[in-house]
């Protein structure tokens, strides 16, 4: 009898924390410890919901990315916040970008980087 307890007793849900407002979520990801192979540098947007990841290869040829932050949705959040440690953003690539040119030096990159338009509209 005991058994067909167990079996039919409801689950209990697990308890899901809300996501927090945009603002907060702004301030977890930018505060976030940054630990990505490679990175040299990082230069976050004037509202920091942007950054550049300056990366540096082991011959010493420079690229880097545009990120932007993809906040999940209450779907998402239901199976990601399970883990200790979740965030209810993460970094993703800037949509529309495909790639970027390597560079020798880090003064070259710069230049080419504060020549975007993404970096005059969102950086300056």
């Amino acid at each position: 009898m005991k058994l067909l307890d167990c079996l039919f007793r409801k689950k209990s849900k697990p308890n899901i924390p809300p996501i927090p407002p945009r603002e907060t979520i702004i301030s977890m990801m930018y505060e976030e410890p940054v630990f990505i192979c490679g990175s040299v540098n990082f230069i976050y947007s004037k509202d920091k919901t942007m950054r550049y990841v300056i990366f540096r290869n082991d011959k010493g040829i420079f690229s880097y990315i545009l990120e932007e932050i993809y906040v999940f949705d209450e779907d998402e959040w239901k199976y990601i916040c399970i883990r200790d440690n979740a965030l209810p953003a993460t970094w993703q690539p800037f949509t529309g970008r495909n790639g970027n040119s390597f560079f020798e030096n880090y003064d070259d990159l710069l230049k080419e980087l504060k020549a975007e338009p993404e970096y005059k509209l969102y950086f300056e």
